[in-house]
């Protein structure tokens, strides 16, 4: 979860904010940039649209974002939690 929350915190990830998110997907398509580990694809997907997982041909991240749709809010993060000893 710390993770998780330094990445929101550093991008202003949000509801709204499509700049911080397409910040962070440029960065996330930028191999061995340090934001291209599996759980930056799952925090950037919480912020996609309809948090949908999608490459383009060159396998870069390249889901729209999901305004006023689309977080990580509370109900997910319990939701995570709760799975995280599952796997």
């Amino acid at each position: 979860m710390q993770y998780i929350n330094k990445r929101i915190a550093e991008f202003n990830l949000s509801k709204t904010n499509e700049e911080g998110y397409l910040h962070y997907r440029e960065l996330y398509n930028i191999k061995d940039s340090g934001y291209d580990t599996p759980l930056d694809l799952f925090t950037i997907t919480r912020f996609s649209f309809n948090q949908i997982i999608r490459f383009n041909n060159k396998m870069e991240f390249n889901a729209a974002f999901g305004k006023n749709r689309s977080s990580f809010n509370d109900n997910m993060r319990n939701n995570t939690i709760a799975f995280h000893p599952k796997i």
